[in-house]
């Protein structure tokens, strides 16, 4: 009887074991939001991958060598909830499902110009940066993970970042402003504007140095909606005016 109990315990904890391991290996998500609280859970950045399975044969490719491979996900999982938003072909002309609807939205967002597109953001949802790998070059699933997992270190300075803003007041925010900038994707900086903004009042004599960046990066912002409107003097005079500053 001892033994069966002994073997009952010993299969019991094989068991446990294999059950744990398999959580070692990321599996990919279909729900944006899903996949944004499961990584908030779980401390981690976000995998997005854009696809268009079907029509894209750069989409099929990719998964197919890469990202479907047991090899990147055991490499990614512990610094990463992965999630694919795949856009398939609308079978009605000009009849677009809900589904499509809100995957485009979070395209826009992501800045997405062409499908596949695959990104890192944070568990908030905020852009990391856009992945772009010469994949001639690197042909092994491990290295690309790599790569990925580089990012995931920034994730977390602007995770981070964004926390400490919530209970730091007065000049120090310049500091970790400062480095949520530096982390940031920088073709997404406007998400943080409100925050890059407080620079110019927070430090108006320049005393961290920084002024000069967020001057111009308030002037690169301001002549951007300029252009969208038409005003070209005014977009180009948001830079002649830093000229004229002291």
């Amino acid at each position: 009887m001892k033994n069966f109990f002994t073997i009952i315990l010993l299969t019991l904890f094989l068991a446990t074991t294999v059950s744990c391991g398999s959580s070692n290996i990321a599996t990919w998500h279909t729900n944006y939001d899903e996949a944004l609280e499961i990584a908030k859970a779980e401390n981690k950045a976000v995998v997005v991958f854009f696809s268009g399975d079907g029509w894209d044969n750069g989409s099929e490719m990719l998964k197919k060598q890469f990202y479907e491979t047991d090899e990147f996900c055991k490499a990614v999982a512990k610094n990463f909830v992965l999630v694919n938003l795949n856009f398939t072909q609308n079978n009605e002309e000009g009849q677009f499902s809900e589904d499509f609807q809100e995957k485009y939205m979070i395209a826009q967002k992501y800045k997405v110009n062409s499908i596949p597109g695959i990104f890192v953001a944070t568990y908030n949802g905020n852009v990391v940066e856009a992945v772009n790998i010469n994949y001639q070059e690197h042909s092994d699933p491990v290295k690309v993970a790599k790569i990925f997992n580089t990012y995931a270190k920034r994730a977390k300075i602007i995770t981070n970042a964004l926390e400490k803003l919530q209970t730091i007041e007065g000049f120090a925010r310049v500091k970790i402003i400062n480095k949520l900038y530096e982390a940031c994707s920088k073709n997404h900086l406007f998400e943080f504007n409100n925050y890059f903004s407080e620079v110019l009042t927070l430090d108006p004599t320049n005393k961290s140095g920084l002024l000069g960046r967020y001057k111009l990066h308030r002037a690169y912002t301001d002549s951007m909606t300029d252009l969208s409107e038409g005003n070209l003097e005014q977009a180009t005079n948001r830079f002649l005016i830093l000229t004229e500053e002291p």
